[in-house]
């Protein structure tokens, strides 16, 4: 969004990235920098300081608690050793909850993001603390036995911030929400960042987590190998190894595709791979194989969108990739957004579609699974010692 709006200006856009709510407001108020991109909640303390601009996102304050904790009111809130971010919008809503319930106590933290007090609560270090829910919904995924047992004072809406004698920027902002950023691209950036957010199997991620530990070190130095030799980062193969394998070296499907990687036989030709059992040869075919998918994607999509549907097309074959963009175009969505391409491609099972295609019908909805899970599990490999 911040790229498209300096584009609209003619500008060049500078990041200046800070650790802390504090730090964002401090730099912000020193002249810094001229605006805060961040997902900062509208509050009513903030807007008696700061200029907001066009709300981009509404979403709810919600409560994470450890294992079997689970308030269901404000008032099950007195007694428990909460923590939340210092300066944050869910500091306002405790002091006016406060109003009510004079026993509500929290323990307000400097320098602390969100996920860091996520993994203070679940090391138990904590009760419980507060999140946005589409913090939330990423934060907690390397935690799957948190609870989010409620909501806390309704829906907040996220917009920029600036300061107050910043009223030219503050003008521009407004005319570039109002008239040149569409709901469809907001709509494929929500998609883009939190589309594989939405299904959450705490079980799955469990069992992910232990594997992380069990299975996975004896196959780092083969995936940092073949990362390094065809420019992938090791941990999204490890990622998309697990997708189709749960690290399994011996793992078989009902079709005949076998390995740590899953490769056809034709593929394991194709890529020079001699033993598919052998998990050093079926990663470096693997990643080989990605990379020889990703040189077919379109130069000039974005690398985020290409590289998801780079790993769709691992799954369901490039043609049907194609197919699925092709079916974008005909309904008017743009065919270089993955945001899109997951959502047509769940119609390639549909008669009305598939008959117009060269390759026909195609299982469109598990690529979109497969691409959802990959980012899943590497979002937690990503927060992991390895």
């Amino acid at each position: 969004m911040t790229n498209q709006f300096a584009q609209h200006l003619g500008v060049g856009p500078r990041y200046i990235v800070l650790n802390s709510l504090e730090e964002l407001f401090d730099s912000l108020e020193r002249g810094r920098g001229d605006l805060i991109a961040a997902g900062i909640s509208i509050t009513e303390l903030r807007k008696e300081k700061y200029h907001f601009g066009p709300s981009f996102q509404e979403i709810q304050m919600q409560v994470i608690c450890r294992p079997y904790i689970r308030p269901k009111k404000i008032k099950d809130l007195v007694g428990l050793d909460i923590v939340v971010m210092s300066g944050s919008s869910y500091v306002e809503a405790l002091e006016r909850h406060k109003k009510k319930h004079e026993n509500l106590e929290w323990t307000a933290l400097t320098g602390k993001t969100d996920y860091q007090l996520f993994k203070e609560v679940a090391e138990e270090n904590y009760d419980c603390t507060i999140s946005d829910s589409n913090i939330a919904a990423v934060a907690r995924r390397p935690y799957p036995a948190l609870e989010i047992p409620m909501d806390i004072n309704g829906k907040n809406e996220l917009a920029w911030v600036m300061r107050e004698d910043q009223e030219q920027l503050h003008e521009k902002v407004k005319v570039w929400f109002k008239k040149k950023f569409t709901e469809s691209q907001l709509n494929e950036l929500e998609e883009k960042y939190y589309g594989h957010t939405r299904e959450f199997d705490p079980f799955d991620t469990k069992v992910f987590k232990e594997r992380i530990e069990e299975r996975l070190p004896k196959f780092v130095p083969y995936f940092k190998k073949a990362g390094e030799e065809y420019n992938w980062p090791w941990r999204l193969l490890a990622a998309i190894s697990y997708q189709e394998s749960q690290w399994d070296p011996k793992a078989k499907s009902p079709t005949g595709v076998r390995g740590l990687m899953m490769l056809t036989r034709g593929t394991a030709k194709q890529m020079e791979v001699k033993d598919r059992l052998d998990p050093e040869q079926s990663i470096m075919g693997g990643a080989r194989y990605l990379s020889h998918l990703r040189k077919r994607v379109p130069a000039h999509i974005e690398i985020a969108d290409k590289m998801w549907m780079t790993f769709a097309a691992y799954n369901i074959g490039y043609q049907h990739l194609r197919n699925a963009r092709a079916v974008a175009v005909w309904r008017d969505l743009n065919p270089n957004s993955w945001a899109n391409v997951r959502k047509v491609l769940p119609l390639l099972t549909q008669k009305r579609y598939y008959k117009y295609l060269p390759n026909g019908f195609a299982r469109g909805s598990e690529p979109v699974v497969y691409v959802d899970r990959i980012r899943h599990y590497y979002d937690i490999i990503l927060q992991q010692s390895l």
